[in-house]
């Protein structure tokens, strides 16, 4: 019995032969022929299969082929076609399935492609993954020479740029541990949106002194300080932003003290009976607490304990247990007992083949946290990371020109010898070539009183310093005299993460002078009082007056003891304590070639100022002293550590 199948060909045959004999009669043409068929044959009894199953990775300005594959005969000629997604550009696909080029951006390109075997056609969606041959992992801060923007590298390997300070710093993230990279890497990324600041940051317009919570996008205003207080927080945990910044955001409810108390997303808390410390955060729509098992991790996340809030441990109850927090990826850790350094990335800890390696991706050292040992231990080990030719090049050259500008820095301690006698003294001297100058705040904003301080290594290690000293004058928690100002300070700062003033209405007080950098060249000024108005108030003179923006960094404090080459310190300008006290005494400096850093022995503010200039400055500012003194250089304390300090200088090369 025949199937339908060879019937229905039969019959086509037969149509066929009819038809061409037809046509031959009616034009006069009679012979023999032979039939042939008018159409193709019926489809496969087998549609067509795409039978790739993912595409080969591709690295950034290198070549790429890859042929797709399908159960179609090649020979009939399959026709391949992109139906949605994008390619990686420089990549193309040609009609016979082959995908190859160059590719010119990293990142990952979702892409879905069609087979046509002239019947049937069939589909796959695929992720093309065009990597970087330079090796930087998702979490890495990343800055092109030359340009101020920076941009966090996403798990996406695209750009994130951060438009704000404010937004940068809430994210705890600290300016040494960016990544200077030429243009010819810039290029080889896709940007994307700009980073919102963090959920959980409290910040206060500088023109209204409102304070907001921001949350999910939202700012929450904060309607009295019994409110935000009745929450829990803490003033100094409120980050001042720029003009306008949170007008950037959808305004959310008012904040307000709920019954029974809860807290939102973002907040750090801790119950007063222990010393655990958990993030809220967000698990789809259920707020849970992620427990942050050691200080070291708290601190890896830029976290401030002033932003810690005690709570109840009847509202502690209500949030269940989330993951437990980590150390995020892009972070550059060694254990404790180890001198091996590792990048985080995807949960592993990624070796360095060598210190060259680490140098060539122009990683810094100071940027490297420490962990318990046995948290280092912990992390599963990753494959090495490995830069390309074109990055040891660029060590080469970096190297090359360091040598022809003839940086250097040294340590010394000694004696020197003055026209009003001999002292011991500690001293850090750099090259004005190749330092730059950082001046940082340990409190967010203007403070009047519990202000927030660090330990001069950790305002060191945060701005990736090879050198530092304490800064300005302030009242410490032991001077009963300040009338309760904690640790706070008067004087005019210019405050690294924030590129801005604090204190700024404060730069004529008494004698006030300041010396400013732009990178690491340095600038004099001075102000002093002239006459009584005879209301108790004075009228002040500058020599010049101090940039109000401009600079990169800059501090003031009291007296200037040399301005110009010539001593400024003298009995009209120094208090009793300054003019008559014998002690510890610290001063920054500097001539047209060097800068330094230096605490001196036995000496008066008016000795130190003849120091200064035994030293070789020919301008020179009296820093804070006695019990505030601290020198770090060479990988630690050369005096100090002193007391926490709220603002300290950093030497970085």
């Amino acid at each position: 019995m025949e199937s339908k199948l060879q019937k229905e060909t039969d019959m086509r045959k037969e149509i066929t032969a009819i038809v061409v004999v037809v046509g031959l009669v009616l034009t006069g043409i009679i012979f023999v022929v032979r039939p042939v068929l008018a159409f193709p044959v019926s489809a496969p009894l087998n549609p067509v299969e795409l039978t790739t199953v993912s595409l080969p990775s591709g690295v950034y300005n290198a070549g790429y082929s890859t042929t797709l594959t399908s159960t179609a005969d090649p020979s009939s000629g399959p026709v391949w076609s992109l139906i949605s997604g994008t390619l990686p550009a420089g990549i193309l696909l040609s009609s016979a399935g082959v995908l190859s080029g160059t590719a010119t951006k990293i990142g990952d390109y979702a892409t879905t492609i069609q087979v046509y075997d002239g019947y049937t056609t069939d589909s796959a969606s695929f992720t093309l993954s065009v990597t970087s041959p330079m090796a930087y992992t998702p979490g890495t801060l990343l800055k092109q020479t030359g340009l101020a923007a920076v941009y966090l590298l996403g798990t996406d390997m695209k750009l994130y740029s951060f438009s704000t300070p404010t937004e940068f710093l809430s994210y705890g993230y600290g300016w040494g541990v960016i990544v200077e990279i030429p243009e010819r890497e810039m290029t080889m990324y896709l940007l994307a949106n700009t980073i919102q600041m963090r959920s959980g940051t409290l910040a206060k317009e500088p023109d209204t002194g409102a304070v907001f919570l921001i949350q999910n996008g939202e700012a929450r205003l904060f309607p009295s300080g019994e409110v935000f207080l009745g929450l829990g927080y803490q003033w100094g945990a409120i980050a001042t932003t720029v003009p306008g910044e949170t007008a950037w955001y959808a305004r959310g409810a008012d904040m307000a003290v709920s019954s029974p108390l809860s807290h939102l997303a973002g907040t750090k808390v801790k119950i007063d009976a222990s010393a655990a410390v958990y993030l809220l955060e967000l698990d789809g729509s259920t707020l849970k607490k992620r427990w942050i098992p050691s200080e070291s991790v708290y601190l890896n996340t830029g976290w401030q304990w002033v932003e810690v809030v005690t709570i109840s441990p009847e509202e502690m109850a209500t949030y269940p247990d989330g993951p437990v927090m980590w150390y995020r990826d892009g972070t550059l850790i060694k254990g404790a007992d180890q001198t091996a350094c590792y990048l985080l990335d995807h949960g592993l800890k990624r070796p360095f083949n060598s210190a060259d390696d680490f140098e060539a991706m122009r990683y810094s050292w100071a940027a490297i946290q420490t962990a318990l040992q046995y948290e280092a231990d912990s992390i599963p080990l990753g494959v090495y990371l490995q830069p390309d030719q074109a990055k040891y090049d660029e060590l080469a050259a970096r190297r090359a020109a360091a040598a022809a500008a003839q940086w250097s820095s040294e340590y010394a301690a000694g004696t020197v010898n003055t026209a009003v006698g001999s002292f011991t003294y500690k001293m850090v001297k750099a090259t004005i070539t190749g330092t730059t100058v950082k001046t940082f705040s340990g409190e967010p904003s203007e403070c009047v009183t519990n202000c927030q301080t660090q330990a001069l290594q950790t305002y060191v290690q945060y701005g990736g310093g090879f050198a530092g000293m304490n800064g300005s004058y302030f009242c410490p928690p032991d001077y009963a005299y300040c009338g309760g100002k904690v640790s706070a300070y008067d004087t005019p700062l210019w405050d690294w993460d924030r590129q801005s003033w604090i204190n700024w209405s404060n730069k004529d007080w008494d004698h006030r002078a300041a010396i400013t950098f732009v990178g690491g060249t340095p600038s004099s000024y001075w102000a002093g009082w002239w006459s009584n108005n005879g209301d108790g108030t004075f009228n002040t003179w500058h020599d010049s007056i101090p940039p109000s923006s401009g600079i990169t960094a800059g501090i003031f404090n009291y007296p200037m003891l040399i301005h110009n080459s010539a001593i400024i310190a003298s009995a009209d300008n120094t208090d009793t304590k300054q003019r008559d006290q014998k002690g510890r005494r610290g001063a920054i400096g500097y001539n047209g070639t060097h800068l330094m850093l230096v605490v001196a022995e036995n000496a008066t503010v008016i000795d130190l100022a003849y120091i200064m200039q035994s030293l070789g400055a020919t301008n020179s500012l009296n820093l804070d002293g006695g019990g505030s003194s601290a020198l770090y250089a060479e990988g630690g304390y050369q005096v100090g550590p002193g007391r926490s300090l709220p603002n300290a200088i950093v030497l970085v090369h």
